[in-house]
């Protein structure tokens, strides 16, 4: 790796990454979707699981659903994660994590394509971090090619200088195919010391 581009920034996944969140969120989507339309739950269960990752509403558009119904689901939805948010803190794994990477010279940002409302509605869950991209639409906020630019525009930073790490197939991918470096964790709670080793192998490489 080139001194040059060495990472400056590291870029957290939400939901699955910094919170267990990912099978309460199933659940309560297959709820919600199940009860305003005539599709099978498993199938619901099963479709929101493979796309976790991305916005909420282009999930909707993948499973044939109009704009209308979409709208309707998507805010009964995102009432349900705020009231799921507001219970949980960022566990001890995690924010040892979130120090160890400052105490190495890094910024640590959230990514998440999460409703700015709904994220930003449990401040002590955010507190940890030095900011949170969440979905924004009209304000060109979105996981991907949305939050990164934004860190190249805002901190001045290079792709190669960014390192995301996340639970998910989806933001593997993605951020994979915008030239990001990328760690995986099975969930910051649980394997942090693992990734802190990885992100050492990468702070390390000449």
């Amino acid at each position: 790796m080139q001194g040059a581009c060495k990472p400056k920034v590291i870029l957290l996944d939400f939901d699955g990454t910094i919170v267990d969140t990912m099978d309460e969120y199933a659940r309560l989507a297959a709820d919600i979707i199940t009860a305003e339309t005539r599709l099978p739950r498993d199938e619901v269960e099963k479709r929101y699981r493979e796309t976790a990752g991305m916005a909420f509403r282009d999930q909707l558009r993948l499973l044939g659903l109009d704009d209308g119904t979409i709208e309707g689901i998507a805010s009964k939805f995102e009432a349900a994660k705020r009231r799921l948010l507001s219970r949980l803190r960022v566990s001890e794994n995690v924010e040892w994590f979130v120090k160890q990477a400052r105490a190495r010279g890094l910024k640590v940002y959230v990514s998440t394509n999460n409703e700015c409302n709904v994220v930003n509605s449990n401040a002590a869950l955010l507190k940890p971090f030095d900011g949170v991209l969440c979905y924004d639409p009209e304000r060109g906020l979105k996981k991907g090619e949305g939050h990164i630019g934004f860190l190249e525009r805002v901190l001045g930073v290079r792709r190669c200088e960014i390192v995301f790490i996340g639970d998910s197939r989806y933001d593997v991918e993605l951020h994979r195919s915008l030239g990001v470096r990328i760690l995986v964790t099975r969930g910051l709670w649980l394997d942090a010391e693992r990734v802190l080793h990885s992100l050492d192998r990468i702070l390390n490489d000449p």
